[in-house]
């Protein structure tokens, strides 16, 4: 994908600078920005125009919403101009389970009074591409416990390119996009799997 906006005018807030040493050769003005330390995130976020809220890697979903809480209250007093948050598929309809912290952040977002785009993802393709797969192939069995339901995943890739194209155009303020794609079933990995590995797996 081109660039949309030159190097030098992107801000990346990370947790550990030494861990995004390509970013910044790459021009990018790489600053700590800690979840837990809403100091370090105000600093971080002095200048910018918009933020990519990326949701906390955090699973205990009450200490995620206090993450994003932060975050957004660092926003809001740096003068952040709008926010774009990475939430998840439901978390405008449902309050537990993985949706929990999103559906909170994403009500916290609607208090702050800040101008916000919602991009509710799906489950990631790249976690279905694991070791198990290997397994299934060489055992001959791919299991599941969807019960042969369809699955909505997209690739990090893809949900990057479209948080790029909100943050960088201007008609996105205010809207929601819940981000899907062909629905696939495990009975269809099994024959991926047995075409490209030319061994029998069943399903």
């Amino acid at each position: 994908m081109p660039a949309r906006r030159p190097a030098d005018r992107v801000v990346a807030a990370v947790r550990n600078p030494n861990g995004a040493v390509d970013l910044a050769a790459r021009g990018v003005h790489v600053r700590l920005g800690d979840y837990d330390d809403p100091a370090t995130l105000r600093t971080a976020f002095k200048g910018a125009d918009r933020l990519l809220l990326i949701s906390s890697p955090e699973l205990e979903p009450y200490r995620r919403a206090r993450q994003h809480q932060a975050a957004i209250d660092a926003a809001r007093a740096a003068g952040v101009g709008s926010i774009a948050y990475t939430s998840f598929l439901g978390a405008d309809t449902q309050a537990d389970g993985v949706t929990a912290a999103h559906h909170s952040t994403e009500r916290t977002l609607l208090a702050s009074g800040l101008p916000h785009t919602l991009l509710r993802h799906p489950f990631y393709s790249e976690a279905f591409l694991n070791p198990g797969l290997h397994a299934a192939v060489a055992s001959g069995e791919l299991a599941d416990g969807t019960g042969g339901r369809g699955i909505n995943t997209a690739f990090r890739s893809d949900l990057a390119e479209a948080a790029a194209r909100v943050l960088t155009e201007d008609c996105h303020i205010g809207r929601a996009y819940d981000f899907t794609g062909s629905l696939w079933t495990y009975n269809q990995l099994a024959h991926a799997l047995s075409r490209i590995s030319f061994k029998p797996v069943a399903h």
